[in-house]
């Protein structure tokens, strides 16, 4: 009686492992069904257009918004200059391209070189060879200046002046930015005087011509159309030893609406 009961036991705990595994390998096999579906809808490149079949539901029965949605970018005004640091792209070996307004690419920087008009050029080594081909608000690689002048945004590009033309550019690189014509002035080592827009005593064209070749001037504030120059004590100093007083210049930064001012981004 002994033997008949323990092989009762042994018969009904064999049942129960076999019930069990069941349920786990189909457990198994509904999670890695769904992962699959989910992946293959992660891998979904965005460009690729979705129709939708009614009951938004794909192949496996997964319940899924297969409808595309598009937002069209906006173009944004804008009024300054975009800043490029051309020396990390150098160091970094970043790329950054420069397209027209139809997509076709005109300049572009990667991996330490510069590609113009389907010729190869050493970002840094070459740049006698090919600066006169961009024809840019200033181009210093050596001082990592490049700066263009900067109209609109729309979506992650903005829309600069390249060679004459307006010129598309990525601004998500973490080696672009954006500056309004404020603090583009602001920013910079030196305020520059010419014929056309020299320093002047006071915010008016009126006032008497300042002629300072020994002292450099940089912002210290902004009234209306002119900016308000102060030459510098310590660092950026022209003169074998700065001024024993504050000399102080006014020289306009917009005339009739329009940008005018020269400043230098390095002393």
């Amino acid at each position: 009686m002994r033997i008949i009961r323990y092989l009762v036991i042994v018969l009904m705990f064999i049942s129960c492992s076999e019930r069990k595994n069941t349920q786990n390998a189909d457990k198994f096999i509904d999670t890695g069904a769904a992962d699959s579906v989910h992946q293959r809808i992660y891998d979904q490149p965005d460009s690729v257009t979705s129709q939708n079949t009614g009951n938004n539901e794909n192949s496996s029965g997964l319940n899924v918004d297969t409808e595309e949605k598009r937002i069209e970018s906006k173009f944004e005004p804008l009024e300054g200059f975009l800043i490029i640091d051309v020396k990390g792209l150098y160091l970094y070996r970043k790329e950054l391209v420069f397209m027209d307004m139809n997509g076709k690419d005109s300049v572009r920087f990667d991996n330490g070189y510069v590609y113009i008009e389907n010729k190869k050029y050493e970002i840094m080594d070459e740049e006698h060879l090919y600066t006169e081909l961009i024809n840019i608000e200033t181009y210093y690689p050596d001082y990592g200046l490049f700066i263009l002048k900067c109209f609109g945004r729309k979506g992650d590009n903005y829309i600069v002046e390249l060679n004459g033309d307006s010129t598309l550019v990525n601004g998500k690189s973490f080696l672009v930015e954006f500056k309004d014509y404020k603090k583009f002035i602001f920013d910079a080592m030196f305020l520059k005087d010419t014929k056309e827009n020299p320093f002047r005593t006071h915010p008016s064209d009126s006032s008497d011509i300042i002629k300072e070749d020994d002292y450099g001037f940089y912002a210290v504030d902004i009234q209306g159309d002119w900016v308000k120059g102060q030459d510098y004590k310590e660092g950026c100093i022209i003169a074998e030893t700065p001024s024993p007083v504050d000399i102080f210049v006014w020289i306009r930064w917009r005339k009739d609406g329009k940008y005018i001012l020269e400043v230098n981004y390095s002393c």
